[in-house]
C-alpha cells in the first residue's frame, strides 16, 4: 500500500486517503439515485422520457467515474505527475504488445514460405 503525507501502515486506507471516501460516497450515491429514477419510471409525463433517460445514464457514468477515482486515489495516484506516468507506461505497454504481435505475425508468415 503506497502511503503519502506521513501516513503509517497501521492506518486504514480511508484515513490515509480521506478524499477517496468522498469520491466513493459520491459514486455510490449517484448510482443509487440513478437506480431509483430508473425504477420510478416516467411518472405522469411521458414527454419526460428523453430527459429522464439522459439523466439516468449520466448518473450511472459519472457515478462509475467517481468510484474509479476513489480506487485510483487509494492506489496512491493522487498527483498529476503520477497520472501522466501511468498513462505513459500504459501507452508503452500497448506499443510493445503491438510490436510483439507484428513480429510474431512476420515470423509465422516467413515460416509458411
Amino acid at each position: 500500500m503506497a502511503l503519502h503525507s506521513g501516513g503509517s501502515a497501521d492506518k486504514s486506507e480511508w484515513s490515509v486517503y480521506p478524499a477517496a471516501g468522498g469520491w466513493l460516497a459520491a459514486g455510490i450515491g449517484q448510482w443509487a439515485w440513478a437506480r431509483r429514477l430508473q425504477r420510478k419510471g416516467l411518472g405522469d409525463n411521458p414527454h419526460a422520457l428523453p430527459t429522464r433517460a439522459f439523466s439516468v445514464a449520466s448518473l450511472y457514468v459519472l457515478g462509475g467515474a467517481a468510484i474509479v477515482v476513489a480506487g485510483l486515489t487509494c492506489a496512491g495516484l493522487t498527483r498529476g505527475e503520477e497520472w501522466r506516468r501511468l498513462a505513459q507506461e500504459t501507452r508503452a505497454a500497448i506499443e510493445q504488445e503491438k510490436a510483439d504481435r507484428l513480429a510474431a505475425a512476420d515470423r509465422s508468415s516467413n515460416d509458411g514460405r
